[in-house]
């Protein structure tokens, strides 16, 4: 069975924007791993598990924002609809539509993000 993905409707548009201007491996990714695995209807994978998945960024990324799940449900029309948390959704909103400043490569959407930027310099640095 075949399913339907719309990646102009819900939180998934918010998503690929975010990726493009700050992970282009991801949004390859996206495209290429994730939404043919959902279309074919193989949601019990090693990429896709418990109507999710993640987006892989770099590990600095990771320490200062976590990991980046996205949840998805099947509607009655083999429809699929993408749902984000709160907060990863101010993380990629932030990102989007703000213009904020570039550390080593990674964007800091606040000073909560830069402290912990800093940390992880300083435990990678040792």
């Amino acid at each position: 069975m075949k399913y339907f993905v719309d990646i102009n409707e819900g939180d998934i548009r918010l998503v690929i924007r975010a990726l493009r201007r700050y992970n282009t491996k991801g949004v390859k990714y996206l495209f290429f791993t994730i939404f043919p695995l959902l279309r074919d209807g193989n949601f019990e994978n090693e990429e896709i598990s418990n109507n999710r998945f993640y987006i892989p960024w770099d590990k600095s990324f990771e320490f200062v924002y976590g990991k980046i799940y996205v949840e998805f449900s099947v509607l009655e029309n083999n429809k699929i609809y993408f749902i984000l948390s709160d907060k990863i959704k101010y993380i990629l909103y932030s990102l989007y539509h703000t213009a904020v400043q570039i550390v080593d490569g990674i964007p800091i959407i606040d000073e909560n993000a830069l402290f912990k930027y800093n940390v992880y310099k300083n435990i990678k640095n040792r």
